[in-house]
């Protein structure tokens, strides 16, 4: 068995490519058994806006966001997905949540699982950059 299809954490260690489309699919290459794969995940069942902040275990929160982008950890090497949401009075509020913290590929395909958020802790770079997670002991 390959290394990509039993890895189920970190996915951008192993992309090519990586976007946004409509606000909420992310779309990934990764080059595995000398096939390029284009795999895509709807990010819109996994995270939502809870007072303004991106959320994990919440949904839909492309309906309401503004100013969504994909970038990369400034000091890192982690895809952070950005926007700008309402809180509960109505103000603006910028928010970002790290997406290789529920993130992975399993199988040729981008799967979320939420609930991994807490199996996990972040690696840092010498800036205080995350540059992957890996799994508490």
């Amino acid at each position: 068995m390959d290394q990509v299809s039993t890895f189920t954490m970190n996915f951008h260690l192993f992309i090519q490519d990586m976007r946004l489309f409509y606000g909420h699919i992310l779309v990934v290459q990764i080059f595995e058994e000398r096939v390029w794969w284009t795999l895509s995940l709807d990010l819109d069942p996994f995270i939502g806006n809870r007072n303004g902040r991106l959320t994990w275990g919440y949904k839909d929160y492309s309906r309401e966001a503004r100013n969504i982008q994909l970038i990369k950890d400034p000091n890192g090497l982690t895809p952070v997905l950005t926007a700008t949401l309402k809180d509960c009075e109505g103000n603006d509020r910028d928010s970002g949540i790290d997406l290789a913290q529920c993130i992975g590929i399993h199988n040729h395909a981008l799967v979320c699982r939420p609930d991994q958020r807490y199996w996990t802790e972040p690696v840092r770079n010498d800036l205080r950059g995350i540059t992957h997670f890996r799994f508490m002991l």
